[in-house]
């Protein structure tokens, strides 16, 4: 896979999350491994499923943070936790051909 079509990707999957599109993600992260660590492993039950409607809902991408982009990519992100609380943690991505093929959320 050639550098710009891993940023095409990561560009399509930080649009989605943007846009909160539970739906794009879902389709996008299909057939990933997904792994949820610290401070998000009680977030979601780790299906595609549920970490795309988590990624729309309550995790943000943090804009003041430098992300990295390459056959892994890396967001720095905020989720806000039920009691109000902020989770600062990071998503990276491993992307393939033109598939996300792992997902890693956490601190």
């Amino acid at each position: 896979m050639h550098q710009a079509d891993r940023f095409v990707l990561g560009l399509a999957l930080e649009r989605s999350w943007a846009a909160k599109d539970a739906e794009a993600l879902r389709s996008l992260l299909d057939g990933a491994a997904v792994r949820l660590e610290h401070p998000f492993d009680d977030a979601a039950d780790g299906s595609v499923a549920a970490v795309a409607d988590l990624l729309a809902g309550d995790v943000a991408i943090d804009a003041t943070a430098r992300h990295v982009a390459g056959a892994t990519t890396t967001w720095r992100v905020r989720g806000h936790h039920d009691d109000g609380a902020v989770r600062p943690g990071q998503v990276a991505v491993t992307l393939d051909r033109d598939r996300v093929t792992a997902l890693r959320l956490g601190a």
